[in-house]
């Protein structure tokens, strides 16, 4: 069996664009706003007018799995729009489709890329407007790509810091060096939640959510059994059937048995809302065949 060449870039790299036109995208990104979901829609049908739009979820870009092929996650907040998408294999980030690039007007533009599988590809950039100020794409062994001066959050990996083989470094390691030192945060599970709404753009239709009715909660469910029958649920060993039995009513008579069903449905709390009503309907139905032979005994 041959080995996988991790010295390769992949044959599919999750690209994700950060269109910044505020001073601090910190500040925004910590408070952890919601997307704007007409925002995302409006953008992909500039992008390609010819193809569909199907909304698939909303859900943080930072613990989620990567898009699939045809696939967009957008996040649309004040100052600072995120794109995520999957591409065909790129080993330059000054290559990137145009039709990518300026797809938002802002004055920065972050991009941070990552092969997928066992590649060990992976790259930034930074541009501002239409001109690429850094750029660095590399595999663990070969570098494709290196423009502009380093960055500062690029010293301590440079310095070999970092532990890494043929690089001084694992590039996947720089992104998320790049991730922080150009956005103030970590896009990670360790950073506050980047919400995101995820499209289609392949025909597909959108998931059906099925609605399920709210249960009625247990504790609701024992007093208004309880107070039905007459009982007190909040004081179960308290209720309206119980006395002295001066009258010579005894334990097994059918309202002493309907008073037994009320204390057990509020001792039994524990039990699922479903298993309560069974249990419940069950003794009832008991009471109640009881009641009818006395009935019948009395004729």
């Amino acid at each position: 069996m041959t080995a996988p060449n991790v010295s390769s870039p992949a044959d599919l790299v999750v690209v994700s664009l950060w269109f910044v036109s505020v001073p601090n995208a910190a500040a925004v990104l910590s408070a952890e706003p919601s997307p704007d979901r007409g925002f995302g829609r409006k953008y992909l049908s500039q992008l390609d007018s010819s193809k569909p739009i199907t909304a698939i979820g909303t859900f943080p870009l930072n613990r989620s799995t990567v898009p699939g092929h045809n696939e967009f996650y957008i996040g649309g907040f004040p100052g600072v729009i995120v794109v995520q998408t999957l591409v065909d294999t790129l080993t330059k980030l000054s290559e990137l489709p145009r039709t990518l690039m300026l797809s938002v007007d802002a004055p920065d533009l972050y991009v941070f890329a990552e092969g997928q599988g066992e590649s060990t590809f992976a790259g930034i950039a930074h541009f501002q407007g239409d001109k690429l100020r850094r750029s660095f794409c590399a595999t663990r062994s070969r570098v494709y790509e290196d423009k502009g001066l380093p960055e500062p959050f690029e010293y301590s990996f440079w310095s070999g810091d970092s532990e890494g083989i043929d690089l001084p470094f694992a590039p996947k390691d720089l992104v998320a060096g790049a991730e922080v030192g150009w956005l103030g945060v970590p896009i990670s599970a360790d950073g506050p939640d980047i919400n995101v709404v995820g499209f289609a753009t392949d025909g597909r239709k959108e998931p059906r959510i099925e609605s399920h009715a709210t249960p009625t909660p247990l504790d609701e469910l024992v007093v208004t059994s309880s107070t039905k029958l007459g009982f007190s649920a909040t004081n179960p060993d308290y209720d309206d059937y119980e006395g002295d039995s001066e009258d010579g009513t005894d334990d097994d008579t059918p309202g002493a048995e309907l008073a037994q069903v009320a204390k057990d449905v509020a001792r039994i709390g524990w039990l699922t809302s479903k298993k309560l009503a069974r249990y419940a309907s069950s003794r009832l139905s008991e009471a109640k065949e009881r009641l009818r032979h006395l009935d019948r005994k009395e004729k």
